[in-house]
């Protein structure tokens, strides 16, 4: 059932019975009296500055959301217990300044909000994806747990995180735009999980691309094909899993400056299987950090032959490990090409820049890179 309306006001009640779906627009001015009886019920509210005077509660198995502008005012509660609970869409802000309780419910946080307009959020167990705009500060802690970023964005934000909590990547995607994580970045939960990078990221802990067993992958993208790639600062750590689908690449389709992804100095890249490369040919990335290839019987990719490579930092292989670099790549000093005992560095076009060229090489022929200092 769908009403429908302008400047709508419920003055005698609303009730979903079990099994029943109610949908509400044009809500304004005072909830009033809603009541979801059992499982199976869905309520959908939609209005401009409607305000839950009375409260509202979400039993198990039922699922409200509270779409528009509204605020849940100073007295006053949300509660859910084994429910779904979907705050806020689109562009729309909304305001907490009463009591948000979880209990086992999933928690979609949608919309505009920061994490201050969240206001009394208690949760036990349950999960919270953000698949709105969060602006500004986010501060993940043993007491909030997890959270996911679900196809939602986050804005100007420094992630800070304890007490084992961390932001967790999905299938889903999301964005990052102008965000310093300290604490742990995890985007190998589940395969396919992403997020794409504007205005760069600082990374002081660690990014996570798929798990060390194999069984998941993740990708992070870095610009899109309107938009600079920009950098990958601070002094983190990508680590790379066990799939050969893991994936950091610049998306950046601009000639100049706006085409390059710049690796920092106090990045290191490293793990068992990952690739590192541009979708497109304006594309260019610039390592000054380190690349390690480290993980016995794994594959390090840097370049697909599309783009530019430069690097002014290391490029190693270590522990029996394979660095390929899939294109020609310029050395800058102090730039560094390095492997040892049985590990391989192999190019798959000219080593340019300051050093000579020694033509293409294949993995067979890697023995001349080892600790060569260019």
């Amino acid at each position: 059932l769908s009403l429908n309306g302008t400047n709508y006001v419920n003055n005698l009640g609303l009730t979903v019975p079990s099994g029943a779906t109610l949908t509400v627009n044009g809500l304004t001015g005072n909830l009033g009296a809603v009541t979801l009886s059992g499982t199976g019920s869905s309520l959908s509210l939609n209005g401009t500055n409607y305000v839950n005077n009375l409260g509202l509660t979400v039993p198990s198995g039922a699922t409200l959301t509270l779409n528009g502008t509204w605020t849940n005012p100073l007295g006053q509660s949300i509660t859910a217990t084994g429910a779904t609970l979907n705050l806020g869409n689109s562009t729309n802000a909304w305001s907490n300044s009463g009591t948000i309780t979880e209990t086992n419910t999933t928690v979609n946080l949608g919309g505009n909000f920061t994490q201050a307009s969240l206001g009394t959020f208690n949760q036990t167990g349950g999960t919270v994806n953000i698949t709105g705009t969060l602006s500004g500060n986010l501060t993940l802690s043993a007491a909030t747990g997890s959270w996911n970023l679900s196809g939602g964005t986050l804005w100007n934000s420094t992630v800070n995180e304890s007490g084992g909590a961390v932001l967790v990547g999905t299938n889903s995607g999301g964005y990052l735009n102008g965000v310093t994580v300290n604490g742990t970045l995890d985007l190998s939960q589940v395969s396919n999980a992403s997020m794409t990078v504007y205005n760069g990221l600082v990374l002081n802990g660690t990014l996570l691309l798929g798990n060390t067993s194999g069984t998941t992958y993740g990708r992070i993208n870095f610009g899109d094909s309107a938009d600079a790639a920009g950098s990958l600062t601070g002094t983190g750590t990508v680590l790379f899993g066990g799939n050969g689908s893991n994936y950091l690449y610049n998306g950046a389709n601009q000639i100049g400056v706006g085409g390059i992804l710049a690796i920092g100095p106090n990045i290191m890249i490293h793990g068992k299987f990952g690739a590192i490369y541009n979708t497109y040919v304006n594309g260019s990335i610039i390592n000054q950090g380190t690349i390690n290839a480290d993980t016995s019987g794994g594959t390090i990719s840097f370049g697909n032959a599309t783009g530019t490579l430069t690097n002014q930092g290391t490029i190693e292989a270590t522990n029996g490990a394979k660095l390929s670099c899939g294109s020609s790549v310029t050395v800058n000093n102090p730039g560094n090409l390095s492997s040892s005992g049985s590990s391989t560095i192999s190019v798959g076009g000219n080593l340019l820049g300051n050093t000579q060229n020694i033509g293409s090489r294949s993995e067979e022929h890697t023995s001349e890179l080892q600790s060569r200092q260019y």
